[in-house]
């Protein structure tokens, strides 16, 4: 019997052993993972600019095991959610105090109010723009290369790594729909401004090889003004062939001029994008929710405030439809490439429509907030939010809770249905 029991001791043993080893070993699906967005994502990055669009205060943060960090929710965002899924230990350091090894990991980038057009937000003070947003991943970027010892390894990693962006939303919140401060309702239909959202979205992405020829305009000029420089002819000819190509304003012609000059091989049909560029191949492109339906949409134009305001979805869907067209040409366009859709539209139009379904018994007023619907003044300073948070779909005026974005982040991640995610959800993108 004894010996029975020592046999069944080492048993037990090795299989502990076995399983702290397994869990010692794990890694991450992915080595990296970078996000650009707004508020919904924004972990901390507005905490110390002039901003009104700040949430580093309780309640916010309420049920965060950190408490308030700048996140615009009671807990997790969605991307903290994804982060846990794909592996990683901990969650993803915003940009504003992401230093040293730690960006190996990843970096947020997001910033609250932000959007994809420069102006957007205003209003709200200071925010990281889109195009702000990339120039900051620009600045890791260096720090990777620097990190890893060369471009090649740099971007061998970078190109293993998931890239999020989900921008859109601001550009109708605090935009379009904002004929107050904006002007952009009364300049396009909805229509055109969907079309004028994805062109310049895009085109965030395409002044990459610009920046690059910046950069060897800027070593010529150097060369050039070293006398003793044996690269000074060399130097003059790289200029006017700049100035010439420069001159004919053609889109592809001087980024494959200088992919010449650098024995790369010229695509004409391939676009310059900046992202891609900079290493970015796995890219998840997030499409805007169901604006119309949040509190705040419900607390100034929904008769009952409980209908969503048709309008505001319908423009919405304009710039979601065109964002995923984006993604095939994207795919089709950049070699090796995998970008997706996410339809966060379509998942929080079943959280609204089948609410009982996923434990929710509020879906249009915020658990924190002012006014009708909680929604006409967001969740202020240490206002008391309700005790049921798990039940409302809103933690604020404008922001889901973490019971919700516990869902988004699930389903973005392994899609319950082929309409969640296009043309394959995260879990895959991570393993192609």
């Amino acid at each position: 019997m004894a010996g029975e029991v020592r046999r069944w001791v080492v048993v037990v043993c090795v299989v502990v052993v076995v399983v702290l080893s397994g869990v010692a070993e794990a890694e991450p699906q992915v080595p990296c993972y970078f996000i650009f967005g707004d508020s919904l994502v924004d972990n901390g990055n507005n905490n110390n600019i002039a901003s009104l669009a700040r949430a580093n205060y309780l309640p916010y943060g309420i049920d965060f095991p950190e408490g308030p960090t700048g996140r615009f929710s009671n807990g997790k965002t969605t991307v903290d959610v994804i982060a846990e899924l794909l592996g990683f230990d901990n969650y993803i350091p915003p940009y504003s105090v992401a230093r040293g090894k730690d960006i190996l990991k990843g970096v947020n980038y997001a910033s609250a109010a932000a959007g994809i057009r420069d102006e957007t937000g205003q209003q709200l003070g200071a925010r990281i723009t889109m195009k702000g947003q990339v120039n900051n991943y620009k600045n890791t970027v260096s720090q990777v290369v620097d990190m890893l010892g060369d471009e090649d390894s740099a971007k061998n990693y970078l190109s293993q790594c998931i890239y999020s962006v989900g921008l859109g939303s601001n550009d109708y919140l605090n935009n379009y729909f904002m004929p107050t401060y904006y002007s952009t309702s009364r300049q396009y239909t909805p229509e055109q401004y969907a079309q004028v959202l994805i062109q310049q979205y895009s085109q965030q992405i395409r002044v990459g090889f610009w920046t690059r020829a910046i950069r060897i305009i800027r070593a010529i000029r150097a060369i050039r003004a070293n006398p003793s420089s044996k690269y000074k002819a060399s130097g003059r000819a790289w200029a006017a062939m700049l100035g010439f190509m420069v001159g004919l304003g053609r889109a592809w012609a001087l980024p494959n001029t200088i992919r010449v000059g650098l024995g790369q091989t010229p695509n004409p049909t391939e676009p310059a994008r900046t992202l891609y560029n900079y290493g970015a191949r796995k890219v998840v492109c997030i499409g805007v929710g169901q604006i119309g339906c949040i509190p705040n949409a419900l607390a100034q134009n929904s008769p009952d405030g409980s209908s969503c305001v048709q309008n505001v979805n319908s423009a919405n869907l304009l710039f979601n439809d065109q964002l995923k067209s984006l993604v095939d040409d994207f795919n089709n366009n950049l070699p090796g490439a995998k970008f997706i859709y996410i339809n966060a539209y379509g998942i929080f139009h079943d959280l609204i429509s089948r609410p009982s379904s996923f434990g929710f018994k509020v879906t249009n007023a915020g658990c924190c907030g002012v006014g009708r619907n909680n929604g006409q003044i967001t969740c202020l300073p240490f206002q008391t939010p309700c005790h049921n948070r798990n039940e409302y779909l809103f933690w604020d005026a404008f922001h889901p809770g973490e019971a919700a974005n516990i869902i988004m982040g699930k389903r973005s991640y392994s899609a319950e249905s082929s309409l969640d995610a296009y043309p394959v959800d995260i879990r895959r993108l991570a393993q192609l």
